[in-house]
């Protein structure tokens, strides 16, 4: 019995050191900058998109209100002019 539990602990370190050398703190941090990194990238760039989106909508708000003033212009005018 007490051989079969030697055999038994030297795998349990042996797996225990091939678990600590997979996770190696240089290769963590690494691995963690490169995904902020990428979520980072991934951030402006939806930014980006939605800053063009809203400057998109606000001249097409411009535009609206400029065509609703020349409408009431207009509209003004031939009220005014209308026969009496």
């Amino acid at each position: 019995m007490a051989l079969i539990e030697r055999i038994e602990n030297v795998i349990k370190a042996e797996l225990n050191a091939l678990l600590d050398k997979a996770e190696d703190p240089k290769k963590l941090a690494s691995v963690t900058l490169n995904d902020l990194q990428e979520c980072l990238a991934e951030c402006r760039a939806t930014a980006a998109g939605l800053i063009c989106e809203q400057k998109a909508i606000l001249r097409h708000r411009e535009q609206s209100e400029k065509q609703n003033r020349t409408v009431a212009r207009k509209s003004r005018t031939c009220v005014n002019e209308r026969p009496r």
